[in-house]
């Protein structure tokens, strides 16, 4: 379907309103009641503002919710667009006080380094979303997009603003909602493709019959794996268990040995971190101890950004007791788990 352009900037930001018609030229600026809504002060706009019947109108309002995330790029890695824009929502939903799936995100990239990036995200309700929509569509436009009010307003002219808006050259997230209705020509295709597909579904039914018992086997086949696995963390934690008894024994005589005041705190808090920031979805394989307050570890989850996160959290457990982690490898294994290796020190 063909998307049309925005043709009409509607800016709601303090104590001003103003707008911009790309298609006639004209614009005005009027004050804004304190305080009021969003879609309440769109209302009073329209009423000056001459909007024409069809017009695409972006609203940029200076009260949106916006929040700017910095992560690790190996937490986000390998994460379509919607999957990111999830993880994104779930971050800036405990500041927005919106719940991600009452929720429309946008969010775009605003920084890069070395290991980390850094997104605006923007979060609107839905409920906001379809008030400020029943206000255009009472104006008889037509709601193109929301986006927040961008630091060069005020420093460029509307008319500018909105032909960069309308260019894509706004570096702002951009909420797009989704069509209202559709079009009585789309209407006629929609129930064309729906004969079709009743046909189609006809046609296949046998074919059907036939797949749905290869995926019935898959699916046992997965299913299977899923508890080879299971059976395999099971018997990693009863290792883990073990090697953390030997490890409390280790921690003694090293304290003995090298009459370290604080060694002992150092090896309750890398115990207690690994424990900790394994979690339910992450085990630890093995630990092998290279030398004193030096331990390489093998761990096992069930992603890689779970391992990420893993990492981070015994980074955080770790840190104050003095100890260095060094990522040295990630791996997928069978069954789609992430196999980890770090070594741990001390200097």
């Amino acid at each position: 379907m063909k998307q049309r352009n925005m043709t009409f900037l509607a800016v709601v930001a303090g104590d001003r309103m103003a707008w911009h018609d790309l298609r006639t030229g004209k614009g005005g600026e009027i004050l804004r009641r304190l305080h009021a809504p969003l879609d309440e002060s769109l209302a009073e706009l329209f009423k000056q503002a001459e909007i024409q019947r069809g017009a695409s109108v972006l609203v940029m309002g200076g009260d949106l919710f916006t929040q700017t995330v910095r992560l690790p790029v190996a937490q986000t890695r390998g994460l379509s667009h919607e999957e990111l824009k999830a993880a994104l929502a779930y971050e800036v939903s405990p500041f927005s006080t919106i719940a991600p799936e009452q929720s429309e995100t946008a969010f775009v990239v605003t920084r890069q380094e070395e290991g980390f990036q850094t997104w605006s995200v923007l979060q609107v309700a839905r409920t906001e979303v379809a008030a400020v929509r029943s206000k255009v569509r009472a104006a008889r436009g037509r709601l193109w997009g929301l986006a927040p009010v961008p630091a060069e307003f005020g420093e460029r002219s509307l008319a500018e603003l909105a032909q960069r808006a309308a260019a894509g050259s706004l570096q702002q997230p951009l909420i797009r909602p989704a069509s209202e209705a559709l079009g009585f020509r789309n209407l006629l295709v929609c129930g064309v493709a729906a004969v079709g597909l009743v046909a189609l579904v006809c046609v296949a039914h046998a074919w059907m019959q036939g797949e749905s018992l290869k995926r019935l086997q898959e699916t046992e086949r997965k299913r299977n794996n899923i508890v080879a696995a299971n059976n395999e963390m099971a018997q990693a934690n009863q290792r883990l268990k073990t090697q953390l008894q030997e490890f409390r024994g280790a921690t003694t005589l090293t304290v003995q040995v090298y009459a370290h005041a604080d060694a002992t705190n150092a090896w309750h808090g890398l115990l207690t971190g690994l424990t900790t920031s394994m979690g339910t979805n992450g085990v630890v394989l093995s630990l092998v101890s290279n030398a004193p307050f030096d331990v390489s570890a093998t761990c096992m989850a069930d992603s890689t950004l779970t391992a990420s996160l893993c990492l981070e959290q015994l980074v955080r457990h770790t840190a104050p007791e003095g100890w260095r982690v060094e990522l040295n490898s990630v791996r997928e294994t069978a069954g789609r788990f992430s196999r980890f290796d770090f070594r741990v020190r001390r200097p």
